[in-house]
């Protein structure tokens, strides 16, 4: 697929190249604050092409269901203030990360329900199989009047998880299955094969 139509696409799907909007994990530590529960979505991870197709689900024709050769693998969308850079962010993660997040949510030490009242940190180990290490940064507090006005904000403009997801769904239905999960920001990796495939999504 040539650039042109990447952009094309992208803009169809209601999103702007090289907007920031979307969270971009790096290798290293990388601290956030997450704003909400997240919502699960099908992918489809082909390591050989290093590419993710959104999964439409087979009663949609999904092109990579109907080949049953490459298993559904759930992702996770939700907003985070990105504390690099203190933006309100779209994330997208993989199951490595939300079970690590949900174990939080269910320590003693740690515990919230919605979303925490403290900062985390997401540590990118690469190598031969890319990890993640999720560790809460025990400085808790509530995120400010200015933070949650910015979160409106971001919703009213860029949309609800549920509509970005609606998006995404719409152009690969469209495009019969061609067009990857670049829209979000955030390039595959193995990740994506430690989830489990018994996951629902």
């Amino acid at each position: 697929m040539s650039w042109k139509n990447i952009r094309e696409d992208t803009k169809k799907a209601g999103y702007e190249m090289g907007s920031g909007i979307f969270y971009k994990l790096e290798e290293g530590d990388n601290e956030v604050r997450i704003l909400c529960e997240f919502k699960p979505f099908g992918s489809h991870f082909n390591k050989a092409t290093n590419t993710s197709t959104f999964c439409v689900g087979k009663e949609n024709g999904c092109p990579v269901c109907k080949e049953g050769i490459i298993p559904v693998k759930p992702r996770f969308l939700g907003y985070v203030i990105d504390r690099k850079d203190g933006k309100i962010k779209l994330a997208e993660f993989g199951y490595q990360i939300i079970k690590q997040i949900s174990d939080l949510s269910n320590n003693i030490h740690w515990s919230f329900e919605e979303f925490p009242d403290y900062d985390m940190t997401i540590i990118k180990t690469e190598g031969a199989i890319t990890s993640y290490n999720v560790q809460g940064i025990p400085d808790k507090h509530d995120i400010t009047n200015t933070e949650k006005e910015e979160l409106e904000k971001f919703i009213t403009t860029h949309g609800t998880l549920e509509e970005n997801i609606s998006k995404k769904k719409q152009v690969q239905i469209e495009k019969n299955g061609t067009v990857i999960n670049e829209e979000l920001g955030g390039s595959p990796t193995d990740e994506d094969l430690e989830a489990t495939d018994n996951i629902p999504f």
